[in-house]
């Protein structure tokens, strides 16, 4: 093949041009490369592609496309599980905070680790190791997988530093309590439409993932169970069942929202929106800071007197005291009276603060989750659990062995349920329900609150605490007390002991 040395006239590069046939077309070909031999092998490399695209082998034509299109074919060909992670995966591929231009830009692994270590220090280890990181590296993978770029770049590159897995822990059944007593008290407080705490209820009760219960219809609500999708790979569904008690609940739920049709969300948010994990996480946090707020309360500091839990909830949530309404005031008394009352509840929340963040250690809204695990292997078997749940088969007797028609999955969510609203502890034992007590002299607020939410005894508010004693009317433990070999409700020696917060705050 005949060679011609040129030069371009505008740069001033020397490079070789070859006449070849492509298709059946005879067109001029140029490589700025001044070696004759590198330039031959380009020519080379540069045929052998056109070949195999026309045999329909993988031509790599990644390596050149540009970082946009190839973003775009990714977002429109991969299999994603939902719409809202091609959604969430599309905004963060687009912002492309790595700076690629064209899919060989991936191969530079050593650019992408310096541009992701920038980014950690503006955005944080999290979302530069599980937004952006993780991300490109299923690119690189899908990529390499329909044979766009040669092989995969990325899949040496190691995950970066960041703080590693937050051990989740599980809720005692007087923390699940107080939690959605918090929840109820918040919608109460804000004046929503509709309930929260039925959110959190159902994610306790079920076992099952949020994102899987977010996704449920109306239509999926059965006379026993929620009917979820079967999951997408490693991420099963279980069978969801809940207590008939609590269905009714949920039917009630429905019947103040006006009887939804069949492909409407069967749970949605206090406004009445589609439910976003993101948004119900930070709400849970919250309600479970008043929750050990409440907790820990004070009951003998005579401080405890003069400020409600709320704002000390509010202080250690939001990091600051909540502003008082209006001008400033003029008399010096009320000036007076002000700053004794910010200097109270400086004390509280330095006193109760540090508690209530050990608290919070490995606690969000997917330790609801863990808690409908932890408590169910308590008191049942294992296989209505994992049937529950979702959880796949661990051993070959449970994969070929096991006919899980005839388990029964609702014995989870019954245990859990009697559990929370207190017929039955955590070592088995029957025990009363646990009624929830009005305070003294909160008598009064109940008709305010006929409108309130009916939930389950024990679970949820009747009424407000009173000012004057804060701290009385929570709901009592279920735990047995002074009752020798049970600790925390739990034998001693039991596999699961202990498994709240340790020793005693």
């Amino acid at each position: 093949m005949k060679a011609l040395r040129v030069r371009s006239p505008k740069t001033g590069k020397a490079g070789w041009r070859y006449r070849v046939s492509i298709n059946g077309r005879r067109l001029k070909k140029t490589f700025w490369i001044a070696d004759r031999r590198d330039a031959e092998k380009a020519l080379e490399r540069w045929l052998s592609e056109h070949e195999s695209k026309a045999i329909g082998l993988p031509d790599h034509s990644g390596l050149k496309m540009s970082y946009k299109k190839l973003v775009e074919r990714f977002i429109a060909e991969f299999p994603f599980s939902s719409d809202a992670r091609k959604s969430y995966v599309q905004k963060i591929l687009e912002r492309n905070e790595c700076g690629i231009q064209i899919g060989a830009d991936l191969s530079h692994v050593g650019r992408l680790t310096a541009k992701c270590l920038r980014i950690k220090t503006q955005r944080g280890d999290h979302y530069t190791v599980f937004a952006v990181q993780s991300l490109l590296k299923q690119l690189s993978r899908w990529a390499a997988s329909i044979g766009l770029l040669p092989f995969d770049y990325l899949s040496a590159w190691k995950r970066l530093p960041w703080q590693g897995h937050r051990r989740r822990r599980a809720f005692v059944p007087e923390e699940a309590r107080e939690i959605l007593r918090a929840a109820a008290d918040y919608d109460q407080l804000f004046g929503h439409p509709y309930p929260s705490w039925i959110i959190f209820e159902t994610l306790l009760l079920s076992g099952n993932r949020p994102g899987a219960v977010f996704s449920a219809k109306v239509g999926d609500l059965l006379k026993d169970r929620i009917k979820l999708p079967p999951g997408t790979g490693k991420k099963r569904n279980g069978m969801c069942t809940l207590p008939p008690d609590f269905i009714k609940q949920l039917h009630a739920h429905l019947e103040e929202r006006g009887s939804p049709t069949a492909e409407k969300d069967l749970l949605v948010s206090h406004k009445g929106k589609k439910l976003w994990r993101v948004n119900m996480g930070e709400y849970f946090r919250r309600s479970m800071v008043l929750a050990f707020v409440r907790l820990e309360w004070p009951r003998n500091d005579p401080l405890a007197a003069e400020i409600d839990p709320f704002e000390v909830a509010h202080c250690v949530f939001m990091g600051r005291a909540r502003g008082f309404d209006g001008a400033p005031p003029k008399d010096p008394f009320k000036l007076v009276q002000r700053k004794r009352k910010l200097a109270a509840l400086e004390a509280l929340v330095a006193k109760v603060g540090p508690l209530v963040k050990r608290r919070l250690e490995g606690a969000d809204m997917y330790a609801l989750r863990k808690t409908h695990i932890t408590w169910a292997r308590r008191l049942t078997n294992i296989d209505s659990v994992k049937a529950q749940v979702g959880h796949a088969a661990g051993d070959a007797e449970e994969r070929h062995y096991l006919d899980l028609r005839l388990v029964d999955a609702g014995a989870s969510s019954k245990a859990v349920w009697e559990v929370l609203t207190g017929t039955q502890n955590l070592a088995g034992e029957r025990q009363e329900a646990i009624p929830f007590s009005l305070a003294a002299g909160a008598e009064e607020s109940v008709k305010c609150l006929e409108m309130a939410p009916k939930v389950a005894p024990g679970v949820a508010p009747l009424g407000r605490l009173d000012e004057k004693r804060p701290g009385r009317g929570r709901s009592r433990t279920s735990q047995p007390v002074g009752k020798s070999g049970i600790y925390n409700g739990a034998g001693e020696g039991a596999r699961t002991l202990d498994f709240d917060l340790g020793k005693k705050l």
